[in-house]
């Protein structure tokens, strides 16, 4: 199995003026997918688990994947699931905080949402009872202090704290979404889908549809810029690409803004930083 080395988000907000990377050597064998820290204590989504560490995860030794041992179906919904995002309300205390995952499971073929608190390490984890559903991203809105998560064929749901009690968010949209991302006020999301995406006021629960011909959005902001293969900014229908890459060809996953407006973009097994 191809190894993904933990780089970049755990130093990058506090390294954004130097534009500088810094590699944690995590050694972990597993296909990567996001990254929550806080201070020293912080967790990865992988496709076959979520691994975590409490000291800063510089090195191997200092990373361990999360097990269950305490609960046998519990236990095997989370070997059935494959991670792709995870997610925590910024404002938490970085000593005691909890992190939210979401993922499928492969198995059953249905959306699961996991719950990991710091530093205890108690967890929870659930599986919706919806056939032939996943989630693909998930994000804190903070005016109405609730997690808003994303899957496919229009799925969109929302908690505050308990993964158990989840609301589904029914808008008669069937397009598989790919990610969301808030505005800074909190109540306003961009959710990315294929050659479209879509504008949530959280007030209303109202969708408005862009369409962006033969675009996929595998992440965006809430400007909203987004990234696939491309770094792009998007004003409802109009388009424009960038297309001054410093080291080659994106193949962007995940682009994120910071306080002062400067864009990063990265890949998977390759990372790269943009300035605008």
């Amino acid at each position: 199995m191809k190894k993904t080395t933990v780089l970049i988000i755990v130093f990058l907000i506090s390294q954004v003026c130097l534009g500088q990377w810094t590699n944690l050597n995590s050694e972990i064998a597993d296909t990567l997918t996001d990254i929550v820290f806080f201070d020293q204590q912080g967790v990865v989504t992988g496709e076959n688990g979520l691994y975590y560490t409490l000291n800063g995860g510089e090195g191997s030794a200092n990373w361990q994947r999360f097990e269950i041992t305490d609960n046998t179906q519990s236990a095997q919904l989370y070997a059935n699931t494959k991670f792709t995002s995870c997610h925590s309300n910024a404002n938490s205390s970085p000593t005691n905080f909890t992190v939210y995952a979401v993922g499928e499971d492969l198995v059953n073929n249905k959306a699961v949402i996991m719950s990991l608190e710091f530093p205890s390490l108690n967890y929870n984890i659930v599986s919706l009872d919806l056939p032939n559903s996943r989630l693909t991203d998930i994000k804190y809105g903070k005016e109405f202090s609730k997690y808003y998560a994303v899957g496919n064929n229009g799925l969109l749901l929302t908690f505050m704290n308990d993964i158990s009690n989840y609301g589904i968010v029914n808008n008669n949209i069937t397009d598989d979404y790919t990610a969301i991302n808030f505005n800074t006020a909190g109540y306003l999301a961009q959710i990315g889908s294929y050659n479209k995406y879509f504008r949530l006021n959280t007030f209303t629960n109202q969708l408005d549809e862009y369409s962006t011909p033969d675009e996929i959005h595998n992440d965006l902001t809430s400007i909203p810029y987004s990234v696939n293969d491309k770094y792009m900014r998007h004003s409802f229908t109009t388009k424009i690409v960038y297309s001054e890459y410093d080291y080659g060809p994106i193949n962007g996953n995940t682009i994120l803004a910071s306080r002062k407006q400067k864009f990063y973009r990265y890949r998977s097994w390759n990372f790269h930083v943009k300035y605008s």
